[in-house]
């Protein structure tokens, strides 16, 4: 017995057959050329908008297009980075769900010179090992910015940051050890030597003779009045060694850095390089900066280093996250730190 198919079954299986298949558009694919670059930090960072900066020396620098954006929290520490990036949040989605190159890390500027067996100190390096995790997890490169000890040291822990020598030996150390402890057969992170480039032009004034803690001077010019946040020229510096830890390129001869004219910039890109790159010395110590770092700004101005702010919300500065926490200054086993 033959059974007939339906009229209406037979013009829907004819649709069917002919009708084309519908599937969802492709995504674009990243372009390889593109340098992405994410900053996990404080206000070591926001000061004069390091990204900023990074960015236009890596446009310069590097053969395609960049993008720079950052993570960051007003006297926050890698402990509180990773807390929120292990959790749905706005920092989670913007570490996890972009691609990045690099993700540089940032701590809090006391913290890796406390050492081991610290609370701070600790706390930091699971921070760390979790962090490199979460972006090996994308695909991403971890970079550590080594940042630099403070003008006169720490006046709040004097017996072991009693001066600026001291301090950046101090803080070089911890860094190392947590780089180590990332490092693995199949990753390494990337240390980025700013505070050494400070602690260059600290050594080129020694060797020159110079006092260093000049307030003429060009060592002196790398910080504002409180004598820990960078000034514009501080922060032109950490943006050139960077960018030359990222691209193995110079930054000499890259114009003029914020605030400065051709002496000083060509003198701060020369010590970069000299740092990242091991290039000879080029230039020689300036006499006289020119012009001056600009006053510090009001919300420094209320004596903390990394100031604390006064709520808890957070909202998008240019191609900046910034969340402000509630923070105040703390005590632990004789150590003191701001933020």
């Amino acid at each position: 017995m033959t059974r007939s198919t339906p009229a209406g079954l037979t013009v829907l299986l004819a649709l069917s057959l002919t009708a084309p298949v519908l599937t969802a558009p492709a995504r674009a694919a990243p372009d390889p050329s593109q340098l992405d670059v994410l900053f996990i930090g404080n206000s070591y960072v926001n000061q004069n908008d390091l990204p900023k900066l990074t960015k236009a020396l890596l446009t310069e620098l590097h053969d395609g297009e960049v993008r720079v954006e950052a993570l960051l929290r007003t006297g926050g520490k890698l402990k509180q980075a990773e807390r929120d990036t292990s959790k749905d949040s706005p920092w989670r989605d913007m570490l996890v769900k972009e691609k990045w190159d690099w993700v540089i890390l940032q701590e809090q500027s006391q913290v890796p010179g406390f050492g081991a067996n610290q609370d701070d100190w600790d706390n930091s390096l699971r921070a760390i090992k979790k962090l490199d995790a979460r972006i090996a997890g994308t695909g991403g490169n971890t970079a550590l910015l080594n940042t630099w000890g403070y003008l006169n040291g720490d006046p709040r822990n004097r017996a072991i940051y009693p001066d600026y020598p001291t301090m950046q030996s101090r803080l070089d150390e911890g860094y190392g050890v947590f780089e180590v402890a990332l490092t693995s057969g199949v990753r390494e992170p990337r240390l980025i030597p700013a505070g050494p480039a400070f602690e260059r032009i600290y050594l080129d004034l020694v060797g020159d003779g110079r006092d260093p803690l000049d307030p003429a001077g060009p060592f002196h010019a790398l910080y504002y009045e409180d004598g820990g946040h960078p000034s514009p020229a501080g922060s032109y510096l950490a943006a050139c060694v960077i960018a030359a830890s990222l691209t193995g390129e110079s930054p000499a001869g890259t114009g003029l850095g914020p605030d400065m004219g051709p002496v000083m910039s060509s003198y701060l890109q020369d010590v970069a390089a000299r740092i990242v790159l091991g290039t000879p010395p080029q230039q020689e110590a300036p006499l006289t900066p020119d012009p001056a770092p600009p006053p510090l700004s009001a919300d420094v101005a209320a004596g903390n280093l990394e100031p604390p702010a006064t709520g808890g919300c957070g909202g998008w500065f240019g191609a900046v996250l910034l969340f402000l926490p509630l923070a105040g200054l703390r005590r632990s086993a004789g150590i003191s730190r701001s933020g």
